[in-house]
């Protein structure tokens, strides 16, 4: 009767335990207690209701309450419900965060638009990536049951062109695993690399690992490239054109202000070429104007500036030159006539008509020349600009092939 009677104890028990996973070992213990008195006294009148009074109440409590309320029993019975059912639930826990972890992965990558795609969990172990990474990096590295530790970052970091900075980078990102980072890497082949890198957390801010995304970029920066020359840049000549020109003399007009140096402007036009462009046409001119412009790139110094102004005419900026205005004036002049001698030297421009054999057009091209010195200017970029173009008109009445300067 007894083993029955806990048995039946027993079920009552663990469907209790069950609502009671919520509470502390200490708070269930208490409330199992409370339950456990409670049924013990339903069976004191329920046995002496049934068997109307043939057994004591000493016999009752002796053969059926105390047993039940034998502290080893409650003990045993609620370590035992309770110890497997919260066992059971930190599995069940356990599996629901793997399933939540991979989902959150398999979203990511789903909403990522780059291509390489690399996932590693907390203790950096790889444990997700895609074909395009390993593509990007190079087919070489051993992704299968590897971690991203000192050895594949070096692996990586040897395709890096600066693998120092580079590494410091990730390093930092394993030291603050919060942290996001976006950069773009220059590789030593000339590609460029376009990675984001962020953490994986959880709902309660939970940290599962980190996630990398990476795109060759190398085409846009490219694209991005010509965008900027077509902006700054003759698209013929490649040089500095009108805009970047005014830029860059407003810097050295200020620059000059503060260190007391002179600088000047050289306005350049080329003679007699509105001749070779209505005998031979357009494509001669341009090859006229390249070698022009090369020409006069060879004659100033490298931290100088030659501008295509437009048509047959160039600006040289000559920056920084004295202290002194006279001793600048003499460099520039210098540096001018070095620019005449050189553009007044035949030109052999060769080209190809219509698929048919090579052509040689053989012309003669001087320059008239004016310039400008200057230093704490008052005026604007047009002002000196115009200085200069009434200089070099001064240089066209004086017969052309000349260098004038601006008094």
């Amino acid at each position: 009767m007894i083993q029955q009677w806990n048995g039946l104890l027993q079920r009552i028990l663990k469907w209790i335990a069950i609502a009671l996973l919520k509470l502390t070992k200490r708070q269930a213990f208490f409330v199992l207690l409370a339950v456990a008195l409670i049924v013990s006294l339903i069976l004191v009148l329920s046995i002496d209701f049934l068997w109307d009074g043939r057994f004591s109440s000493e016999m009752i409590f002796a053969g059926v309450v105390v047993p039940i309320l034998d502290g080893a029993l409650i003990v045993g019975l609620l370590s035992a419900f309770l110890g497997e059912l919260r066992e059971e639930t930190e599995r069940s826990k356990k599996a629901q965060e793997e399933i939540k972890f991979k989902n959150t992965i398999l979203q990511t990558l789903q909403e990522t638009p780059l291509d390489g795609i690399l996932v590693v969990d907390e203790n950096v172990k790889i444990i997700s990536y895609n074909q395009q990474f390993v593509e990007l990096w190079g087919s070489t590295l051993e992704m299968e049951n590897s971690s991203l530790d000192a050895s594949m970052l070096e692996s990586i970091a040897q395709q890096v062109k600066d693998q120092e900075a580079f590494i410091a980078r990730i390093h930092n990102m394993y030291a603050h695993r919060d942290m996001k980072s976006r950069e773009e890497i220059l590789l030593k082949d000339g590609r460029v690399i376009d990675q984001y890198s962020a953490p994986i957390t959880g709902a309660d801010g939970r940290y599962y690992g980190r996630v990398w995304y990476c795109r060759d970029i190398t085409d846009s920066k490219r694209a991005e490239e010509q965008i900027r020359n077509f902006a700054f840049f003759d698209a013929l000549t490649q040089l500095p054109n009108r805009r970047l020109l005014n830029d860059r003399l407003k810097m050295i007009m200020a620059s000059g202000r503060r260190s007391g140096l002179y600088s000047a402007v050289v306005f350049v036009d080329l003679d007699n070429f509105k001749s070779l462009n209505d005998t031979h046409g357009h494509d001669i001119g341009d090859l006229l104007l390249i070698e022009a412009a090369q020409r006069i790139t060879g004659c100033v110094r490298e931290m100088d500036t030659v501008a295509r102004f437009g048509g047959d005419e160039f600006v040289m900026i000559l920056k920084e030159l004295d202290t002194d205005k006279k001793r600048s004036v003499a460099l520039a002049n210098e540096i001018a006539e070095k620019v005449r001698t050189a553009l007044e030297n035949p030109y052999f421009l060769v080209y190809q008509h219509n698929g048919k054999g090579k052509t040689t057009v053989e012309h003669k091209c001087t320059s008239s020349i004016g310039m400008v010195v200057f230093l704490d200017h008052e005026g604007t970029v047009d002002d000196i600009l115009r200085l200069a173009d009434k200089a070099m008109y001064q240089a066209k009445e004086d017969g052309r092939n000349t260098v004038s300067l601006y008094e």
